[in-house]
């Protein structure tokens, strides 16, 4: 006895196929689960499209200084399946940038926006190892994907497209208010544990804030991808008082 036609076994199949792909676990992994070999391969192909739209500084005067901080940023950072790679755009704008796998971007233009300040750059760089530490891309881009199949079936070769689609997106766009909170924690305990003032992140805020009313096109970037520089500041105080307390305890 047949209770169902062919295009409706055809459509039974597909959305089993569609739940299978959301909620089935392979040794207790989600299958849309990004793992750090597919992580590192997404930032290796961001890395490729970020250089060669922006250019690398190769002067050692920008260079050496972010080598060295970001070396000490990732000795502490907890995450350890990665290593962590640093380059200097050849921009202008006033940003800083992570991609997926422990890829990190300091704009040459930040460098200078600074001063090339250490505790500054230790927090900024600690910031955006915060981002990989936590996983946010990866986390972003499973989600997105869950989405993207629960409406329509998508193969193998159009999963992997739309991973670097987004992987690059999140890297230009940021990764949202949530996400940009949780970086600044980061940017402040790894700047602290590298043995830096994390007070550079409050010097770092108060500069932006200081300028933010001249609206200088250089910070334009920043300003629209990251959330309120006084909601930022809060925050970063808070944790830092926090550090403070149990360094005293």
């Amino acid at each position: 006895m047949m209770f169902f036609s062919a295009i409706e076994t055809k459509d039974i199949v597909a959305g089993l196929l569609v739940l299978f792909l959301l909620f089935g676990k392979v040794g207790g992994k989600s299958l849309l689960s990004i793992n750090t070999e597919q992580e590192i391969e997404l930032g290796k192909e961001v890395s490729a499209q970020v250089e060669k739209q922006y250019g690398v500084v190769k002067d050692p005067k920008y260079e050496d200084i972010v080598q060295q901080i970001g070396k000490k940023i990732a000795e502490v950072a907890p995450r350890k399946d990665v290593q962590y790679n640093y380059t200097v755009l050849k921009s202008d704008d006033v940003n800083a940038m992570a991609a997926p796998g422990g890829f990190v971007f300091v704009n040459k233009g930040l460098l200078d926006y600074i001063n090339f300040d250490k505790d500054i750059l230790a927090f900024v760089i600690g910031h955006e190892v915060g981002h990989i530490v936590a996983r946010h891309a990866a986390k972003m881009i499973e989600k997105e994907l869950k989405t993207e199949i629960a409406i329509t079936v998508i193969s193998k070769s159009e999963t992997q497209a739309k991973m670097l689609s987004l992987a690059r997106d999140l890297v230009f766009l940021g990764y949202g208010r949530d996400n940009e909170f949780e970086a600044d924690r980061w940017g402040v305990i790894l700047a602290y544990k590298a043995g830096y003032n994390p007070n550079g992140a409050v010097e770092f805020f108060k500069k932006l804030m200081k300028d933010e009313k001249g609206k200088p096109s250089k910070l334009a970037v920043f300003f629209s991808t990251h959330p309120p520089t006084q909601d930022r500041l809060n925050r970063v105080e808070e944790e830092i008082r926090r550090l403070e307390q149990n360094a005293h305890n």
